[in-house]
């Protein structure tokens, strides 16, 4: 499952007369077209020209932050924020954008504090409630996240990706006559929301009605088409119904689309184990670990990966892990690691 997140600010400013400020601004436009075109190169060549100009230049350096995220390199993209800011403090638009970088490059804490600053400066900011309900959910404070995403349900209650958002708190909680309301909710303000239809496919995953989730999964997929999650989450459902041909051939289709999938790799972790290659079952389940730990019962699968693998005391580390996440009861627990 992935939260919903698109908050990009790009910076335009009026002509001036001014010869030097006349060029600055000049390449800004300039860029600013390019980037729209997605044309990078140029768009980079004219925020360049821009900031040799004015070194100093907070409208060119975070556009050309935006134009690195856009192309997926966030590291780059932080570099360019953080000297907006260094440049700016108070320049806002780098904030958004930081905290968006900040979340791709999961860095939660770091996007936490940003969003916690915009609010600051402007208070019930429902883009900055957003971003921090999701810092919050990723760093599993889920009752703020809870709190974080009603109040953003109160500002915009016509708002379908806030009910979605906070359906998906709910899902982390396993309090699913909550997490069904809300997503119910979002597909009556937006019958065509994607995630919201993915959401109630992964509930009915979890609670076994795997025709029911794969009939969710479908639509959401007709309305996007190779979204490598949803494409991932019907290769689940059947793998959970034994058609392993096609469940692997799902998984790995959503890991070409998305090799940052860490669910996927979860998934295929989880078909490695069913064939009993526990080598490569151990490995995948790790890289997804690895990857996010927020994934839906991460710690339980890798545990039981490896205490069949005969590594007791780790796998049992794990699957007390799976307890505290609300992956699987202690009993059950209890019972494996006796």
């Amino acid at each position: 499952m992935k939260l919903l997140i698109r908050l990009i600010f790009i910076v335009t400013i009026a002509t001036s007369c001014e010869n030097k400020e006349t060029q600055i601004q000049r390449f800004l436009l300039q860029g600013n077209e390019a980037l729209k075109a997605q044309d990078y190169q140029s768009a980079e060549y004219y925020f360049q020209q821009a900031i040799t100009l004015e070194p100093c230049f907070a409208d060119a350096l975070n556009n050309l932050g935006v134009l690195n995220f856009e192309q997926n390199h966030f590291d780059k993209a932080l570099e360019y924020y953080n000297k907006t800011l260094e440049c700016k403090a108070t320049f806002l638009p780098a904030y958004f954008n930081r905290a968006n970088a900040y979340y791709e490059s999961k860095e939660y804490y770091n996007l936490y504090n940003d969003a916690l600053y915009i609010l600051k400066v402007k208070p019930d900011t429902t883009a900055a409630l957003t971003l921090k309900g999701l810092a919050e959910t990723k760093l599993k404070r889920f009752d703020e996240a809870l709190g974080t995403f009603s109040k953003a349900i109160q500002q915009q209650p016509n708002e379908a990706e806030h009910f979605v958002n906070r359906g998906t708190v709910h899902y982390y909680m396993r309090t699913w006559p909550s997490a069904k309301e809300d997503f119910k909710r979002a597909l009556q303000l937006q019958s065509n929301q994607p995630n919201a239809l993915n959401a109630l496919g992964m509930i009915a995953s979890d609670q076994n009605n795997y025709d029911s989730a794969r009939s969710y999964f479908e639509a959401a997929l007709k309305l996007e088409p190779n979204q490598p999650y949803f494409l991932n989450n019907l290769g689940y459902t059947y793998l959970k119904q034994n058609n392993f041909e096609k469940a692997i051939e799902l998984i790995n289709q959503s890991i070409t689309l998305d090799p940052d999938n860490a669910w996927a790799y979860r998934n295929k972790g989880i078909y490695y184990f069913i064939k009993n290659d526990l080598k490569n079952s151990i490995r995948l389940l790790k890289q997804a670990l690895d990857m996010d730990d927020t994934v839906d019962k991460i710690h339980f699968h890798y545990g039981m990966a490896l205490l069949k693998n005969g590594n007791k005391e780790e796998g049992c580390a794990q699957l007390k892990l799976a307890v505290t996440n609300l992956e699987q009861s202690n009993d059950e627990v209890a019972k494996l690691c006796k």
